[in-house]
């Protein structure tokens, strides 16, 4: 009988690297990859990039509104609280009328609507406002 013998070879491919440790630093910082420039006659592929970051400026811009009516509600609220309480707080603000209240809630909504009109520049954003459409806040 003769004997067959198989030799066979693998090759092991490292699947993960090691990672650093948060705050650690290994090796040196590559430059950032710079983004394409666009002009005239170029591919689609700029001109999709153009677009698209015009509409993070302009969805950036919608969103930082609202925050800002949101937020002013809620410091409307919490001023309300702390004038309430009579704390020392309370007296680094104007005394506040309540009905002022219906107005920031008034502009919110404005702002709110407006960025639900806004095109949506990323995935993360279509997603929020989907989950968001039909929700008058």
């Amino acid at each position: 009988m003769s004997e067959h013998q198989h030799t066979e070879t693998a090759e092991i491919i490292q699947l993960f690297a090691a990672r650093p440790k948060l705050g650690k630093k290994i090796g040196t910082r590559s430059a950032p990859i710079p983004a394409p420039q666009c002009e005239e006659g170029v591919s689609d592929t700029c001109k999709n990039q153009r677009l698209r970051g015009d509409r993070r400026d302009v969805w950036r811009e919608a969103d930082a509104v609202m925050d800002y009516w949101y937020v002013s509600m809620k410091m409307d609220g919490v001023i309300s609280r702390v004038q309430r309480h009579g704390t020392p707080e309370g007296e680094l603000h104007p005394t506040r009328n309540p009905k002022d209240y219906w107005q920031l809630v008034v502009k919110y909504r404005q702002a709110w609507a407006r960025l639900m009109l806004t095109p949506a520049p990323d995935m993360q954003s279509v997603t929020w406002k989907r989950a968001t459409q039909g929700r008058l806040p």
